[in-house]
């Protein structure tokens, strides 16, 4: 059976591999949906 540490060892590598541009990507990718979530909860809220 698999424990944590197996799995943990198994994805060392492609964690490595990430790059700072790669890791920038992901930061501007999480903020555009956290922003478009506050419009439509915002738009939402104001509608009622």
């Amino acid at each position: 059976m698999l424990q944590a540490k197996d799995y943990i060892v198994a994805g060392t590598p492609a964690v490595a591999s990430i790059t700072l541009g790669q890791v920038n990507q992901i930061a501007g990718l999480v903020a555009t949906l956290l922003g478009i979530a506050y419009l439509l909860w915002k738009w939402r809220r104001e509608a009622k």
